[in-house]
């Protein structure tokens, strides 16, 4: 949220009148910097140990049982709340075993490529020209610590 003091400052005026950004707009050179920051801030100290976050996509991971999960659950929404943020259910998943996180499959087994992805991977065609192989070097180097 823009605080209610500096939402003149977003002010701008179309033919339909004058606007001011309520929460922060995306698209700003530094939007997306200054949101991480602020998610960095609001989860500090339970980032690597309870939750993984990056921008609005929040991961709470615990090894051991659901009593566990639900505290540390806890812990992330109660900061969120104090922080005037809020979550839209409809996007929320609660209490997964698995699931994909940019390319990885997160469980309690640990890390591992999503196989679809690294079919892809595999399948990769052969490089006609340096442009290609230097594709394929990217693609297959974002899996290198699986290899």
């Amino acid at each position: 949220m823009v605080a209610p003091e500096d939402r003149d400052k977003t002010a701008f005026v179309t033919k339909k009148g004058l606007y001011r950004f309520v929460r922060m707009p995306f698209g700003l050179t530094n939007a997306l910097s200054t949101f991480q920051r602020m998610m960095n801030q609001v989860l500090r100290r339970l980032t690597w140990s309870t939750c993984l976050v990056y921008l609005d996509d929040i991961v709470v991971f615990t090894k051991s049982g659901i009593e566990r999960h639900v505290m540390e659950l806890a812990s992330v929404l109660e900061r969120l709340v104090a922080a005037g943020l809020t979550l839209k259910l409809r996007k929320c998943r609660f209490a997964m075993e698995s699931m994909e996180y940019f390319g990885h499959e997160l469980s309690r087994d640990g890390v591992r490529p999503v196989q679809r992805l690294l079919t892809a991977v595999q399948q990769f065609p052969r490089h006609s020209d340096a442009v290609e192989a230097k594709r394929f070097v990217h693609l297959a180097g974002y899996y290198r610590r699986f290899v």
